[in-house]
């Protein structure tokens, strides 16, 4: 989920961390961004177009990217 649309800061910095000091700043944000962000989902189902592609592996990277973008019931998206 984008940081700003749930209320959250961006992060204060990034990878590579100057210094412990900048790492340690940027897991307290990464702490509060993962729980604000389980409120949320970042993409929701609109339709479905075609027919089933009835590939297992297909079938398979679908579901987990479901599993880990969308939530049921819908949430707000961010």
């Amino acid at each position: 989920a984008k940081p700003w649309r749930m209320g959250c800061d961006r992060p204060p910095n990034r990878y590579p961390w100057k210094d412990a000091e900048a790492e340690e700043k940027y897991r307290k944000w990464q702490c509060d961004y993962e729980t604000k962000a389980d409120a949320y989902d970042v993409c929701e189902l609109v339709d479905v177009f075609g027919r089933d592609c009835g590939e297992e592996k297909i079938k398979m990277v679908v579901s987990l990217h479901d599993k880990f973008t969308c939530t049921n019931p819908p949430a707000p998206l961010a």
